[in-house]
């Protein structure tokens, strides 16, 4: 899980103007890992090739910035090999995204005696400057 995470948050990183922030949220009542990022965000057209091979979101407003364009197509790749999936819940320009991870819980390693019901009292919040 920790690969997939890693690439959600180095796309968000990628794709955001300084400052970046990204959180993390766990919800109860929705299976998986929430990755909230505020950066460009994905034009409605191409929010579901953002997990295809080679294929990066055309923004010439921002940049093209240097990469093989496999992050996030290996994420997915991952999670469909764990049983899960990786699916981008929600995009808007100029505000951000929100991509689920969700594993099945045999395929989750978590401390001893904690069940899947334990959520976050506040999300974690990374800045990245």
């Amino acid at each position: 899980m920790a690969l997939i995470l890693d690439k959600l948050v180095e796309n968000a990183a990628t794709y955001s103007h300084p400052p970046v922030r990204v959180r993390l949220e766990v919800d109860p009542g929705i299976p998986g890992i929430r990755v909230v990022d505020f950066e460009i965000g994905i034009p409605s057209g191409q929010q579901s090739l953002v997990f295809d091979q080679f294929h990066r979101v055309d923004r010439p407003d921002f940049g093209y910035p240097s990469g093989i364009r496999l992050g996030l197509f290996l994420a997915q790749q991952h999670a469909e090999a764990m049983g899960g999936r990786l699916l981008l819940e929600k995009s808007e320009i100029g505000v951000g995204s929100i991509s689920r991870l969700e594993v099945p819980a045999s395929n989750r390693r978590r401390p001893k005696g904690q069940d899947d019901t334990v959520g976050l009292a506040r999300p974690p919040e990374v800045t990245i400057r």
